[in-house]
């Protein structure tokens, strides 16, 4: 009986070692856990995404493996074929009430039989000037109609002051339903999307990025602008006429002073 829990725990541990050896061979991506190999270890990027450089559904994003291998992965699909027409500009929010902005749009094809790779930082605090007060509010989808769809993988980091969430969408998930998330909460939003291999002449879709900017009734950008130079001009309003009081007040009193010595005389 005992050789046989003997036996039994023997085949327990080199089972377990065969796991950790096929583990460890096993290339990263979102959805594995982390006692795996990077993509790229070799140099060679070229079958590498960017859901490579996560495990764990994402919760390694600050290990120094991320961060080494997030640049050199930026570095290489800056080369690829497309990459820099495709994946577009952004631009900054519009600050008018209830007005969406168009911040992020790819291109509506790229070369067939290629994969493209786009990174944006969408940051609040900076590149948007403080708009955080106004609860920006992001939508990804996708629009257009046609047979040739999009296909890819989004992946986005939210970093907040004091937390970093991670989370990931297809192109089947936003295509049937736009995602929006208020963004208030975050200095930082990060995306990084893995276009696969485009199998057509033409895409009929493009994946688009919008910000809209909650305001208060009546509130714009110019608005602000003028309520901030109507209160300047009160303020210095207020100190000439403070100042005219005083010159006016020290002027009675000059003269019922001199009276008054006048009158003694």
């Amino acid at each position: 009986m005992f050789l046989i829990s003997v036996n039994k725990f023997k085949v327990f541990i080199v089972a377990n070692l065969i796991s950790c050896i096929l583990n460890q061979n096993e290339i990263c991506n979102y959805y594995s856990d982390c006692t795996c190999t990077f993509c790229g270890e070799d140099r060679n990027y070229t079958e590498c995404d960017f859901i490579n450089l996560f495990c764990e559904s994402g919760s390694n994003t600050f290990t120094s493996k991320y961060s080494t291998y997030k640049n050199n992965y930026l570095n290489y699909f800056k080369r690829e074929k497309d990459a820099e027409i495709f994946c577009g500009d952004q631009k900054p929010a519009i600050k008018e009430n209830q007005k969406e902005t168009l911040i992020i749009q790819t291109g509506k094809s790229y070369t067939q039989g290629t994969r493209i790779h786009c990174h944006y930082n969408v940051i609040y605090n900076d590149y948007y000037n403080s708009y955080k007060i106004y609860n920006p509010l992001m939508t990804y989808e996708l629009a257009g109609d046609g047979d040739n769809k999009l296909k890819f993988n989004l992946i986005v980091i939210y970093y907040g002051e004091n937390d970093v969430l991670t989370d990931i969408f297809t192109d089947d998930e936003l295509r049937n339903r736009p995602y929006s998330d208020n963004v208030t909460d975050y200095d930082k939003v990060e995306l990084f999307i893995d276009f696969k291999e485009n199998e057509y002449s033409h895409i009929d879709e493009t994946f688009t990025i919008k910000v809209k900017l909650e305001l208060k009734e009546g509130e714009t950008e110019n608005k602000d602008s003028g309520n901030k130079a109507g209160k300047i001009i009160g303020d210095l309003a207020g100190i000439i006429v403070g100042i005219l009081f005083i010159g006016v007040l020290v002027y009675f009193l000059t003269c019922c002073c001199c009276c008054q010595k006048s009158g003694g005389k």
